[in-house]
């Protein structure tokens, strides 16, 4: 079991627009580029990063390859304006777990496709943060 969390606001995968290349040698190949691409790729660069020190820790010298689970608890901070105990506003919850499965892919997993089973939470707390526990079935 690998269980960590990265400070610092989660950031969802949402949607993207679709490129056509003009130059270079993928010229005329389509690409996708994120709507919120700079705050996206911090964010995931955040979760690598902290993601193979924790596997380091583990004592895990390479990403798993057998099917996991994966657990995600997203804090977010919570509006002075809004009083309900649990956010059910954006960034989606989907968009959010899917940032995740995919900034892990190549570190603790070979391929999302690898995650089984996925719980994921959305919840108000005081300081912004990820926290991840990832298992082995």
């Amino acid at each position: 079991m690998i269980d960590f969390s990265v400070p610092g606001s989660p950031v969802p995968q949402g949607s993207g627009r679709a490129l056509r290349l003009r130059r270079g040698p993928r010229r005329g190949k389509g690409v996708v580029i994120p709507d919120n691409e700079p705050a996206l790729y911090a964010y995931r660069a955040a979760l690598g990063a902290v993601a193979r020190r924790a596997r380091r820790a583990a004592g895990v010298s390479d990403p798993f390859e057998g099917p996991v689970r994966l657990v995600v608890t997203f804090t977010l901070a919570r509006p002075k304006t809004v009083r309900r105990a649990l956010p059910h506003v954006r960034p989606d919850l989907d968009k959010l777990a899917r940032a995740v499965g995919d900034a892990l892919k190549g570190i603790l997993y070979v391929d999302d496709g690898q995650v089984v089973q996925l719980s994921a939470w959305k919840v108000y707390g005081g300081t912004p943060e990820t926290r991840i526990t990832l298992e082995t079935l």
